[in-house]
């Protein structure tokens, strides 16, 4: 399922389990599991990917600086470097 080259065909929960498992041990996969932090990331995620896709097209930051995101809308270099200099003064 991991194969470029046979396009995207990912795996079902249960092998991406077992593959993690084997990875990091089950001890640790199920600590990770039950984490709480893992839904509140998730949340950020899709929080983000909300805050920056518009209609008709998904998107996620390019750019991240501190806590500005940034999806650089510029047509050229110069626009994007004016872009770059808004969000970092």
């Amino acid at each position: 399922w991991g194969d470029p080259a046979k396009g995207w065909n990912p795996p079902s929960v249960d092998e991406a389990t077992a593959y993690a498992s084997d990875l990091i041990g089950a001890d640790r996969l199920e600590q990770a599991i039950k984490d709480p932090w893992i839904e509140s990331y998730m949340q950020t995620v899709l929080q983000i990917f909300g805050r920056t896709s518009s209609e008709g097209r998904s998107a996620v930051p390019r750019f991240i600086y501190n806590n500005d995101w940034l999806i650089p809308e510029a047509d050229d270099a110069a626009g994007l470097a004016s872009l770059v200099s808004e969000m970092t003064q």
